[in-house]
């Protein structure tokens, strides 16, 4: 959990404490969800990166999050979710 940031530099309100779920294994980078995240929800973490691990994994992991922006990435991704799936249709 990064300690040291503490407001959300989009909305600029505080971090609240709360859980993500970690996900694991070969991420498929999006680049238009990526932008939008850096620009409009950066501190949404409804989901963390676990890399790629064997062993016993973790489910949850804590982390700092900006409420608007959670709320933020959900607009995005229902206003957005059928675009990005027909390009990742095109690409196979």
């Amino acid at each position: 959990m990064d300690s040291e940031k503490t407001k959300c530099e989009v909305h600029n309100l505080p971090l609240k404490k709360g859980k993500a779920s970690i996900s694991y294994g070969l991420p498929i980078i999006d680049k238009i969800l990526m932008e939008a995240e850096r620009k409009l929800f950066p501190n949404s973490k409804e989901a963390v990166w676990g890399g790629c691990t064997a062993g016993p994994l973790d489910r949850r992991a804590e982390v700092l999050f900006c409420s608007e922006c959670r709320k933020a990435e959900k607009r995005w991704r229902k206003k957005n979710g059928r675009v990005l799936q027909k390009i990742k249709d095109l690409k196979l």
